[in-house]
């Protein structure tokens, strides 16, 4: 696959999860309904499973860390435009690691 390919591909994930996380339809996602998906939808959990930079938000040890650094903005909330940016942005910082 090409890395235009595999960029798209992760958009579209990203997406999917957090269409399927953001349950009340806020355009946010509360650490409430982050935590639910990744216990009760299995397909959420999969995808981030699929996604390096996801990888923290399942394990419980690093999840508050995890959500922090993508709640940009320090709200507590994490909306589309912090979400969407994040995963790339740490995949790129971990290949310079």
């Amino acid at each position: 696959m090409q890395v235009a390919e595999e960029a798209a591909v992760e958009r579209d994930a990203l997406r999917l999860i957090f269409d399927r996380v953001d349950a009340d339809g806020s355009g946010e996602m509360k650490r409430r309904e982050l935590l639910r998906a990744l216990r009760c939808d299995t397909e959420v959990r999969a995808l981030c499973e699929g996604l390096p930079a996801l990888t923290p938000l399942l394990q419980p040890a690093s999840f508050k860390a995890a959500f922090a650094q993508i709640d940009a903005d320090g709200s507590g909330l994490i909306d589309r435009s912090e979400f969407m940016p994040f995963a790339p942005v740490v995949a790129l910082s971990l290949i310079h690691i």
